[in-house]
């Protein structure tokens, strides 16, 4: 009885249905003659056989070099495409740090031109530290996807 699961291997059989053999009585698989383009020796003497093993090694080897060589090179195109976007996220941050510098001056300037009691009732706070936290609250309210203001 079979096992569930397990297959029946595939010999390889005469047209007929009979077992093919060598010259020397033994089993022998059927030879595929051409693997990836590179004809193999298709004999069945002990030296055809060391032939074909060898062939099929060094082609086989090949072909894993080349895929391994393939991998390489995609993951440095990986690489360098995340090396652009990091650069681009660090020139967009150093632009928001750049205007949040202008907007600190420019509540600065008009905060030195006011009196505090005038500027604590435009701005709803008392000092630069009410403003800073004013902006980050508010900056925090409107979340990441929110629309950026830009100054006027």
């Amino acid at each position: 009885p079979e096992k569930a699961g397990k297959r029946k291997k595939k010999r390889a059989n005469k047209p007929d249905g009979s077992i093919a053999r060598g010259p020397d009585g033994r089993k022998v698989r059927a030879v595929q003659p051409i693997l990836h383009g590179v004809e193999l020796p298709t004999g069945t003497d002990p030296e055809s056989r060391r032939q074909r093993c060898l062939l099929r090694n060094r082609i086989t080897a090949q072909a894993s070099r080349d895929r391994k060589r393939m991998a390489i090179q995609e993951a440095r195109k990986a690489r360098d495409e995340r090396e652009v976007e990091i650069e681009a996220l660090r020139r967009t941050l150093r632009d928001e740090n750049e205007r949040l510098r202008s907007l600190e001056s420019m509540i600065d300037l008009v905060r030195q031109s006011m009196t505090q009691e005038q500027f604590a009732r435009v701005t709803g706070m008392s000092t630069a530290n009410g403003m800073a936290k004013a902006i980050a609250s508010s900056s925090a309210e409107a979340g990441p996807g929110a629309p950026k203001e830009t100054p006027s």
